[in-house]
């Protein structure tokens, strides 16, 4: 893969990706803001409306919430302060709900997730408002009457962790039960268990696993406790003492950022989103002085719910809160636009090991001599964002892997169409499709999409709306990006009323390409946007795959969607659905 254009920069090049964290994730990034590109998207979400932030799984959701807190964290001439919140781990560990109806679960569920939730944004608060008092009030006070006000915003603040913390009693009607582990050790003799040292607990023992043999192994044993009463926090009393500290530090307005909001029931058989969104709908909206911004996955994202009865819960979109940024369309106006978002993202990441670069920016434009120096020519580069999907944590993953794979040598070197193309195909065959059970419904579905492209080497399919909005299998797979959504935006208008539209990952697809000793250079599926044949919209019946066919023997859930096997055991003696314990109609 030797060079065809001289290399200026590819010893330090060389040098400094060998010794630098590469920061593929936002997370990762010792700060937000000097690797962020576009700020006018930061300007729109800037005010007090409540926003969603939607975007596919690595498309810069956390990125934007990070740099939209750092920017007003850092602005000293605001009264507005940032508080960033990810719901990664504070549902923690599902419960098991015995003899209770489905409504009743989850709203007791909900209650225990959104406890946690304001006990990490109170704990969260302390730090950001000592900060903000810092850079933004100190100054403008003598010393006594800074004292004075800092004393006073620390006793309110006790108060609301007190609120929180403490909360009070209420008496619990019906039956409740919770949830505890206990770990004891047993002794492997023979084919029996014998217990060492189990503490005594009172409640039902569910059952426990233990491993190895004539020897002794840890095993966790899951107990549920009757309760009669339980602690909660009293949110409207929470609600006045926030509003209360805001007009103390006379703040403008106080943003809060939630981010990853589909990792509240990601592992629940239960939709809580809704109650969830009621719960934060008392707390936090409807005031001229908080501001909330979710950031979501717009497929696995359910805010609101209104039942027969037209009672409502939940956050009711362009009512309560409004689409402030997708993420799937920003940058999609032209191939232009795109290739040249792709290339700050990576000229950002450079620039901070390696400032010298910064001469290749000239009137905010960025030389193409950038990009020669990885990839020789435009054409190799662009061919990387393709195969990307334009996932900006799949790109940096992509051109790391690839620039690996010339030993970061690019000196000598450079990245071509090759070496995108064989490390697309095997982070395909390594990664993604290695990530689905092989004896899933998933499965299934994704050997049929495959069988699809073989019969009719097609790269992207369509699948009516309602059937995709059902189907969870497709959802998996889109999820572990083995096929991608196209944005309706950008297929044609007639067809997007009713078919949702995918395109087959482009590592799977250079495999099947390899597979049929087909050309690679006769490839014509490579652009970032879907390249649609002249008679499309006549023969678009060709492009429609239904998945229920091979789905067979089973029966889907009208509640949650979920296919059960008709000889499910919970199926065929009870007829409820396993997934939800919702009722099936004979």
């Amino acid at each position: 893969m030797g060079r065809k254009k001289h290399s200026h920069y590819g010893a330090k090049i060389k040098e400094i990706m060998r010794k630098s964290n590469p920061w593929l994730q936002a997370e990762n990034l010792p700060s937000y803001l000097p690797f962020f590109v576009n700020a006018n998207i930061i300007d729109q979400l800037r005010n007090n409306g409540n926003h969603l932030v939607c975007g596919r799984r690595g498309s810069g959701k956390t990125h934007l919430l990070g740099a939209l807190k750092e920017t007003i964290n850092n602005d000293t001439l605001s009264n507005q302060l940032a508080i960033q919140i990810s719901c990664v781990g504070i549902a923690g560990t599902p419960q098991n709900f015995i003899d209770e109806s489905i409504p009743f679960s989850t709203a007791k569920y909900t209650r225990i997730v959104f406890t946690n939730f304001l006990r990490k944004f109170t704990y969260e608060l302390f730090p950001v408002v000592e900060e903000y008092v810092e850079l933004k009030i100190k100054n403008r006070y003598s010393k006594s009457e800074y004292k004075r006000i800092k004393s006073q915003y620390e006793e309110e603040l006790l108060k609301l962790l007190t609120i929180v913390e403490n909360g009070y009693s209420q008496p619990v009607k019906g039956k409740l039960t919770e949830m505890t582990q206990e770990t004891s050790e047993v002794r492997k003799r023979g084919s029996a268990d014998v217990e060492v040292g189990l503490r005594p607990n009172k409640g039902i023992l569910l059952g426990g696993v233990s491993f190895g043999k004539d020897k002794i192994s840890a095993e966790k044993k899951i107990i549920l406790n009757e309760i009669e009463s339980k602690m909660v926090i009293d949110l409207p009393q929470y609600r006045t003492q926030l509003k209360k500290i805001i007009e103390l530090l006379k703040t403008d307005i106080l943003f809060l950022l939630i981010d990853e909001w589909i990792e509240l029931d990601k592992n629940l058989n239960l939709d809580i989103q809704p109650y969830f969104a009621q719960l934060l709908k008392t707390v936090f909206f409807n005031s001229k002085n908080i501001a909330v911004k979710i950031a979501t996955i717009w497929y696995y994202t359910n805010l609101y719910d209104r039942n027969v009865l037209e009672k409502s819960k939940g956050l009711e979109l362009g009512e309560d809160i409004y689409l402030g940024i997708d993420l799937d369309i920003e940058f999609l106006d032209s191939e232009t636009k795109v290739v040249d978002f792709f290339k700050r993202i990576l000229f950002k990441r450079f620039c901070y090991v390696m400032p010298e670069l910064k001469e290749l920016e000239i009137n905010g434009s960025i030389s193409d001599f950038f990009i020669e120096e990885l990839f020789d020519d435009n054409a190799n580069f662009e061919l990387l964002v393709s195969a990307s999907h334009g996932i900006p944590r799949d790109f940096l993953e992509l051109f790391l892997k690839c620039a690996g794979g010339i030993d970061f040598n690019f000196e000598e070197s450079a990245i071509t169409k090759k070496s995108i193309r064989d490390m697309a195909q095997k982070i395909y065959l390594l990664e993604k499709r290695n990530r689905l059970d092989k004896s899933s419904d998933s499965q299934k579905c994704w050997e049929h999409i495959n069988s699809y492209m073989n019969n009719t080497q097609h790269r992207f399919f369509m699948i009516k709306n309602e059937e995709e909005k059902r189907s969870i299998h497709l959802r998996k797979l889109s999820d572990e990006e083995i096929i991608h959504p196209i944005h309706s935006s950008l297929s044609p208008r007639d067809i997007r009323n009713k078919y949702k539209m995918y395109i087959i990952d482009y590592g799977n697809y250079i495999d099947w390409y390899k597979s049929k000793k087909f050309p690679l250079d006769s490839i014509k599926q490579e652009s970032i946007f879907p390249v649609f044949p002249a008679d499309f919209e006549e023969k678009f019946k060709d492009y429609i795959i239904t998945f229920e066919e091979i789905l067979t023997n089973k029966i889907r859930c009208p509640f949650c969607g979920e296919f059960i096997p008709l000889d499910n055991i919970v199926y065929k003696v009870h007829k409820i659905c396993f997934n939800c314990a919702g009722k099936i109609p004979d």
